[in-house]
């Protein structure tokens, strides 16, 4: 009956918290921040990059997967004296990249920046330069730069390059 709830209501819980009853006073909550410059225009920056989408930014090249994504950030960072404490060191270097590229989508666009477009590793799909400081002795076929092997600064991986696929016209 409504009678026997309104009483134990007025009796409080059946088996009452310690923690609840020595629990301090929840502080008041902080008023709403106002607009965030740094974070807006981020928001307007990164509307204009679309990802999910079968434009490749090299089209004579496959384009990289996850896996080989993570070998690369995994090599940048190895190369990176970072500050901070955490969990682990990786860790430390992820969070460090994600602050950076959070500020950088905000930079201005730069239409002159491309990937590196000599070579393709046929392991982790990774673009390269060709290296000036190569030695001679992995080379196959010294007249053809295709057949030269290549030392992949991703994966680690020693192997022929990928050919590039050659790049169909609008037209045809």
């Amino acid at each position: 009956s409504a009678s026997e709830v309104e009483a134990a209501a007025a009796l409080g819980p059946p088996f009452p918290s310690v923690w609840n009853q020595n629990r301090a006073p929840r502080p008041p909550r902080l008023p709403p921040r106002g607009p965030n410059p740094h974070t807006d225009r981020i928001a307007l920056t990164s509307s204009k990059v679309r990802l999910n989408s079968s434009k490749r930014m090299l089209p004579c090249f496959a384009p990289i997967g996850k896996s080989g994504m993570r070998l690369g950030i995994c090599e940048a960072l190895s190369h990176m004296n970072l500050t901070g404490r955490g969990c682990c060191k990786l860790h430390i270097g992820i969070m460090t990249l994600h602050r950076l590229t959070k500020e950088m989508l905000a930079d201005p666009c730069n239409a002159l920046w491309v990937p590196k477009s000599e070579w393709q590793c046929r392991h982790c799909l990774g673009v390269h330069e060709h290296d000036v400081d190569s030695d001679d002795d992995n080379t196959s076929d010294e007249n053809d730069p295709q057949k030269e092997r290549q030392h992949c600064l991703i994966c680690c991986m020693v192997d022929l390059p990928l050919e590039p696929r050659p790049q169909s016209s609008a037209g045809s």
